[in-house]
């Protein structure tokens, strides 16, 4: 083998870290020997060969840990020349493995590399790495397969590791040490060798950003490692949490939210001070929740039953122009729930090119001329509008960017095509400040002159940082044209992201709308299909995502909740809609008659006596 063979060979590397795996559990304290260059005083004999090992931190942007180890065979105290010594390392973010002769240096008592491995990299030296790792519990035909490539370092460590440990993988992430019984954690000490201290904690960690080991589930075990403070944000990686009860301060100051957790937990046995709640359900609590000062634990399920009045559902009507407002108000919509912006825009190619060119260049500075073209372009649409809706409420929404559905309209091929994607919805709108003031300006300014309140309904929204930035530009527009009506800014939910982050985000509007369409897609990771049943009837997993962000929204806080899109159009689907208690329904015009009857015969003798409990 030559020393590039020897390099590129990834599999060696990890014969290494196994090796460390496989003797680091018997190390014990056997009393002052020969100081190393990164360790001292702690190894384990096997047959006359002295085995020593440690993990060192590195800066690596993920797994930060080079696994060293250091094998002495013979070697006397007052000899100056080396016998049978060896350095054997490898990193775990790429495992390269390295290999240095060694020899003692008498002075400062330590074992130094001896020359270079270029130098020494030749039969005898693998010869005398495949002898050591003999020595430490490897099979000699092992670790001949695994140079050749004929067999994994996995594979050889499962032949000779005990079975209890046979499915074991560790990393190293930032000074803490992880182990893992395949995707479950499992108790390990590390004051054997160089800590006093248990150091496997899971404490304060945030589980997306967390470079597990392996592939599918994560289990955290409560019951052997500490999890307080720990973070689940979105849990994209379908974190779960076991054995809560068996750690009192298993979840204590944590965001649970998202966690998935099958278990009940028990307040009496566990600190859930702090604690963020999801859809979790909590037994013991000695207070009502009206008397327990902890709004996190509103989002739990606690068995406490909170009685609120059965709404009757408000049907409002979708409309993209002002005939169609007039079609749905005259049917018997309550109001406009949804107006789409975008549809008007999109058909004024002059202003989608100026809006392409302006999003390829990743630039939010729109020039006076384009600003007023679009701001003028938007007062006359909104103006009519408000005509038409006479007494009733219009919510705008707020233009939806598409930059790849805008960029076909005028045949045009975006250079950063890679990033278009992401500009859209209320991402956009933060980038895009002079289209979202040039539009609010003229909605706020049509608003006025009709003496109307104005509804603006933010699109996309996936999480709450972005709802600062768009308020603070409409605020900005609405002190500059000094209007004095109403602002009420609601945020739609679309996206499977925004569902898990919705209780942060109710916190930060007036209403929230839940629109169908994107959500179904996001869920279901399907394109839109007219054909497909999924867009028309309510799939389980969508049913599912919809009432954990109405039970979200409604544990925080106490505003309006919309229904839109294709679904609520779908008779079929209008049961379960009712029993969400929502406040709104919005469907095309020619629904809103029929929603209206099915909605007097299903409230009739009913609205005085129902109640809707929230437990």
């Amino acid at each position: 083998m030559t020393i590039l063979e020897f390099r590129n060979n990834r599999e060696i590397g990890k014969l290494i870290q196994f090796a460390f795996d496989l003797h680091k559990r018997d190390f014990k304290n056997i009393g002052t020997v020969y100081r190393f260059d990164d360790c001292y005083d702690i190894g384990r004999k096997y047959n006359n060969v002295k085995i020593y090992g440690i993990v060192d931190y590195t800066d690596h942007e993920k797994l930060s840990a080079i696994i060293n180890l250091y094998i002495v065979s013979r070697l006397k105290k007052n000899n100056s020349m080396y016998r049978d010594a060896i350095r054997m390392y490898t990193c775990t973010d790429d495992y390269m493995p390295y290999l240095f002769d060694l020899k003692l240096n008498t002075k400062t008592k330590r074992l130094e590399n001896c020359n270079t491995e270029d130098e020494l990299f030749n039969m005898d030296l693998e010869t005398k790495l495949v002898n050591f790792l003999v020595e430490i519990g490897f099979r000699r035909n092992d670790i001949n397969a695994v140079i050749n490539g004929e067999m994994t370092a996995r594979e050889a460590y499962q032949n000779v590791a005990p079975n209890e440990i046979k499915n074991r993988q560790w990393i190293c992430e930032d000074g803490k040490f992880y182990e893992f019984d395949e995707n479950i954690t499992v108790d390990f000490y590390l004051k054997e060798y160089f800590s006093p201290y248990k150091v496997n904690t899971f404490s304060g960690i945030k589980v997306d950003d967390f470079p597990w080991p392996f592939e599918g589930q994560p289990i955290i075990d409560c019951s052997v490692v500490s999890t307080s403070h720990i973070d689940f944000g979105d849990n994209d990686t379908k974190t779960k949490l076991i054995n809560i009860n068996s750690n009192p301060n298993s979840i204590e100051y944590a965001d649970i939210r998202n966690a998935i957790i099958d278990e009940v937990i028990d307040a009496s046995k566990v600190d859930i001070t702090g604690t963020i709640f999801g859809e979790q359900t909590i037994i013991n609590l000695d207070k009502s929740l009206k008397q327990v000062d902890e709004k996190k634990i509103r989002l739990a399920f606690t068995g406490i039953e909170e009685e609120r009045p059965r709404k009757r559902i408000r049907v409002l009507s979708n409309a993209s122009n002002a005939n169609m407002v007039k079609e749905g108000l005259t049917a018997g919509a309550q109001d406009i729930g949804l107006f789409r912006e975008e549809t008007l825009i999109a058909n004024n190619l002059d202003l989608v090119t100026k809006i392409v060119h302006k999003i390829d260049d990743w630039d939010n500075y729109l020039n006076e001329e384009t600003k007023n073209e679009i701001s003028n372009y938007v007062y006359h649409n909104a103006k009519e509008m408000y005509a038409a809706a006479g007494d009733n409420n219009i919510t705008f929404r707020l233009i939806d960017i598409h930059p790849m559905e805008l960029a076909k309209k005028i045949d045009y091929k975006y250079e950063n095509a890679g990033d278009s994607h992401i500009m859209r919805g209320a991402y956009a709108l933060t980038q895009l400040h002079g289209l979202l003031k040039a539009e609010a300006r003229a909605i706020i300014r049509a608003a006025k002159e009709s003496n109307k309140d104005v509804r603006f309904l933010i699109p996309y929204v996936e999480n709450q940082s972005v709802i600062y930035s768009i308020k603070r530009d409409i605020n900005e527009v609405i002190q500059e044209e000094q209007f004095k009506n109403q602002v009420l800014i609601g945020a739609m939910i679309e996206s499977k992201k925004a569902v898990l982050s919705v209780d942060k985000i109710a916190e930060k509007v007036d209403f929230i709308s839940i629109g169908t369409n994107d959500l179904t897609e996001s869920i279901l990771s399907k394109k839109r299909n007219d054909r497909d049943k999924d867009f028309y009837i309510l799939n389980y997993e969508v049913k599912e995502y919809i009432t954990k962000v109405v039970h979200r929204i409604k544990r925080v806080k106490d505003i309006p909740i919309n229904i839109c899109g294709n679904l609520p159009n779908i008779i079929d689907n209008l049961e379960f809609f009712l029993s969400l208690n929502i406040d709104y329904i919005t469907c095309d015009p020619s629904n809103v008659e029929l929603y209206n009857r099915i909605l007097d015969e299903y409230y009739k003798d009913k609205e005085s006596k129902m109640v809707y409990k929230l437990s």
